[in-house]
């Protein structure tokens, strides 16, 4: 049974990610399946199909993590004393609106229809807990796609009231054939989500903007009460630029372990992050027509050796990223497909909070006194023990001040948007500051600066042919 179950798990993961590979405009648009849908489809189509990836796709998969603004345990979380719904009871309690009988799942699945064509799974880590009708007691809703019409997946938004610990079916909305969800939250006893939808020029696989939509109960069952209150805003690189992530999921659910840290921040059009072991960064684009489809330039990364397990999933994630042909939401995370055809795979990231120097940084170089706090090269990872000894002050003027423990020094440099940088060390003191300093290591070290980053608020610089990263803390 575990292995039916991971099987079909399985399955619908990739399925929906060879859809999603697949959007290219069909002269007709994809209809439900022939048992008719009570709630019939919108105008706003997104992304899951069966096929091949085409320039024009988006990216989604079949398994998500709820928005962080909602429970999101296996069972939900009371503060009365009523019993909670137990996910495994979501996964085989009956529901209605979707069909024209309610259907009843099985392990969170329900085939059937006269032709075997009727296929509805429960959207695992989804599902969101929260008082729906007043009573005190946390309800559920899920999320089903129905996917048994060709390259079609209906995404439908269903409550379930909790009597006792038990579910009971208050209806399903659909919201639209391949559909990405951004965030979704109970409030107020509403379901709020921000989902995107189709606008001017989209094909029917790649909806590219997003609105809002809000259901709430009435007279006990599920009803869409508010859609698209503002203007639909299209995707752009905006939506990616100040947000940073970590890794926790890589290929074929694959979750990454917790002493491993691998991120992604963006920037602009640049990106950075921790491969695990040795820092990175790069740029990347989005595409014009569709803004979920991206480009990641070459990495430039610190070379220092890494030990398993850190070092092995270092690699892989490079040549992932490296592969990145799409990125998409999933519920308050951020995913990245890579790889093509049958071999697509996602990256799944968790937000992760910016930290305030990153704002006071501005992600400029000059403004800040940047002290030296590490060295990573090919060979070592050093710590420096006191970083107020070794500070950097770069001005507008193209100058240098640099103190170095009992030295003082000047140099010149030069930066570009791209992250390029030049270094010309001037005057120095020479000053014997004692056998343990690093006086003249940073002064000669600068000298050959070849390209710098920001993380997290820190500056890295790193050094012409693989002579490490200095990292710096404002």
């Amino acid at each position: 049974m575990f292995l039916r179950k991971f099987s079909t798990a399985l399955a619908l993961l990739f399925g929906a990610l060879l859809s999603l590979a697949a959007c290219v405009p069909a002269e007709t648009p994809n209809q439900p399946p022939t048992a008719e849908p009570v709630a019939q489809a919108t105008a706003t189509e997104s992304v899951t199909s069966t096929e091949s990836v085409t320039s024009t796709e988006s990216v989604t998969s079949t398994e998500s993590v709820t928005s962080t603004e909602s429970v999101t345990s296996t069972e939900s979380v009371t503060e009365s004393t009523g019993a909670m719904l137990s996910v495994e009871a979501l996964k085989n309690a009956t529901y209605s609106g979707i069909y024209e009988e309610p259907v009843t799942l099985t392990d969170g699945l329900y085939e059937g229809g006269e032709a075997g064509d009727l296929r509805l799974h429960y959207k695992d880590n989804d599902t969101l807990f929260g008082d729906l009708d007043g009573d005190g007691v946390d309800d559920a809703v899920v999320f089903l796609q129905d996917s048994g019409g060709g390259t079609a997946a209906f995404i439908y938004v269903a409550a379930q009231l909790n009597q006792d610990g038990q579910p009971v079916d208050a209806g399903a909305v659909m919201v639209d054939d391949r559909v990405q969800f951004k965030a979704a939250a109970i409030e107020d006893g509403q379901v709020n989500v921000e989902v995107t939808t189709r606008g001017p020029g989209d094909a029917d696989c790649c909806a590219s903007y997003l609105t809002h939509k809000t259901y709430a109960l009435q007279d006990g069952k599920l009803a869409e009460t508010s859609s698209g209150d503002a203007e639909p805003v299209r995707v752009s690189a905006a939506e990616l630029d100040g947000t940073s992530w970590r890794l926790v999921e890589l290929g074929e659910n694959e979750p990454v372990a917790d002493d491993v840290e691998i991120t992604i921040a963006f920037a602009g059009d640049q990106l950075s992050g921790k491969g695990g072991c040795n820092n990175y960064n790069g740029s990347f684009t989005l595409d014009d027509v569709n803004p979920f489809a991206i480009a990641i330039g070459p990495l430039a990364s610190t070379r220092m050796l890494c030990p398993d397990p850190a070092g092995s999933l270092e690699s892989a994630y490079f040549d992932a990223l490296g592969q990145a042909s799409l990125w998409g939401y999933d519920f308050g995370n951020l995913v990245i497909s890579y790889g093509s055809g049958e071999g697509r795979k996602l990256l799944r990231f968790t937000a992760q909070p910016t930290e305030e120097t990153v704002a006071a940084a501005n992600d400029s170089l000059t403004g800040v006194t940047w002290q030296w706090v590490g060295l990573t090269d090919p060979m070592q990872q050093v710590t420096i023990d006191s970083p107020e000894s070794y500070t950097l002050t770069f001005l507008d003027d193209g100058s240098i001040q640099i103190h170095a423990d009992c030295n003082e020094a000047t140099a010149s440099y030069t930066a570009t948007a791209d992250g390029g940088i030049e270094v010309t060390p001037g005057v120095t003191t020479l000053a014997l500051c004692g056998p343990e300093s690093r006086s003249e290591e940073l002064i000669q070290k600068l000298g050959f600066a070849a390209r710098y980053f920001f993380q997290d608020g820190h500056l890295f610089i790193d050094m012409m042919a693989d002579g490490g990263t200095l990292e710096f803390q404002p």
